[in-house]
């Protein structure tokens, strides 16, 4: 039975700073080197709480974080409106004040209408062969790797999905997990083989191999040169 992490000698990684993220690459790595090689219904399915749809096989599951591309308002807002009763000079500063305020609510309408990545309660996210599948206390959902318009890993632990949404707009997810490369990796090779990124094998930092090496462990060889 594969185990990504089973065979590294603990105290030469301490070492060289081999840590918790560093299995998870090598882990991917695995997977890669499976889906290359066609093998990857052999790996043991890990455990996961998901619901998972017959055939399906879990890759990993985890703590995620993840934000969507949203804006937060639609740009209405509601002009505030005073009668204001007294001396000249104090209806003049009411006035200019009540005017203020609506500029604010204006400009504060108007900064929420415009999309931006906005930051949803943290939850449990499962991968698989076919899909992410997220979980928190507010919603459910799966993106399927067939539905990705575009697909990138814009940092070691993010990965950024586009897709069409429900009503047939252009929607974007960032997913925040150690299983980022892996997420990458899934998608990539389903629907994006000939993304630069899977074809150098660059998703794995600069000398992991060697690293792997020095903490007693094997890594596959998922770039196309070294």
């Amino acid at each position: 039975m594969f185990d990504p992490g089973g065979d590294v000698d603990r105290l030469l990684a301490q070492q060289v700073g081999w840590g918790m993220f560093d299995d998870h690459l090598l882990y991917t790595a695995w997977v890669t080197r499976a889906l290359m090689d066609g093998t990857l219904a052999s790996l043991p399915p890990r455990p996961t709480r998901m619901r998972m749809d017959p055939g399906e096989h879990s890759l990993a599951e985890s703590q995620v974080g993840w934000s969507v591309w949203t804006a937060i308002g639609d740009g209405s807002w509601e002009s505030n409106n005073i009668a204001a009763m007294g001396s000249t000079g104090f209806v003049v500063a009411a006035h200019l004040g009540n005017a203020m305020l609506n500029r604010s609510r204006r400009s504060l309408a108007q900064r929420d209408s415009r999309p931006r990545w906005v930051p949803q309660r943290p939850g449990i996210g499962m991968v698989s062969q076919v899909r992410m599948c997220f979980h928190n206390p507010d919603t459910n959902f799966s993106l399927y790797w067939h539905g990705m318009d575009a697909v990138d890993l814009i940092a070691p632990d993010s990965m950024e999905f586009r897709f069409q949404d429900s009503e047939g707009g252009n929607a974007a997810i960032r997913v925040h997990s150690p299983w980022a490369a892996l997420m990458f990796v899934m998608s990539a090779f389903t629907c994006f083989p000939s993304h630069p990124l899977l074809l150098s094998g660059n998703w794995l930092p600069p000398g992991f191999e060697d690293r792997c090496h020095m903490a007693g462990k094997k890594c596959p060889q998922v770039r196309q040169s070294r």
